[in-house]
């Protein structure tokens, strides 16, 4: 018995409708009224929509990539370590004399590999009354704490800004 057509579209596509009806079997299948109609179009849409937006959901909230960096609390022990392990390495990368300190801790993420990769970014701060200068950088430090290995293999520091206390 062939399906039949209507004439509502969904997304330009022909959605077909079919019931049984026992009063005549020689045209069973057939279309129940309007208000059905209605109602299974809404029906097919609210699927559609529960369907991209579960989609979009599971989209922003994709699990980490094997292999990948995770974002780490920034007071994590080890965090903390492999940034005071940093702060020497980056006076290099100030393009200011004096020694700046350690001040924040902004942001961490770690990936494991052969050890384990901490990119860091931190903020440096230095007292020059009556200002204070501050410098953001970024810093990969490796540790491969099984070897007592740890190193730094990318360094970065933005300008200095500087804020009157």
């Amino acid at each position: 018995m062939p399906l039949k057509t209507t004439s509502t579209r969904l997304f330009c596509m022909p959605i077909y409708f079919i019931s049984t009806d026992r009063s005549d079997m020689a045209d069973s299948w057939h279309i129940t009224g309007k208000r059905e109609v209605r109602s299974r179009v809404f029906k097919m849409k609210l699927l559609i929509l529960t369907i991209v937006l579960q989609a979009a959901w599971v989209h922003t909230n994709d699990p980490p990539v094997p292999g990948g960096y995770i974002s780490v609390p920034v007071d994590r022990d080890d965090v903390q370590e492999m940034a005071r392990f940093a702060e020497p390495h980056l006076q290099s990368e100030i393009a200011h004399h004096g020694y700046f300190l350690l001040e924040t801790v902004d942001k961490a993420e770690t990936q494991v590999v052969a050890g384990t990769n901490y990119r860091l970014t931190l903020t440096l701060a230095k007292l020059l009354w009556p200002m204070k200068a501050s410098v953001e950088c970024n810093v990969i430090v490796f540790d491969q704490s099984w070897t007592n290995t740890r190193r730094v293999t990318s360094k970065s520091c933005g300008p200095i800004q500087f804020r009157a206390i």
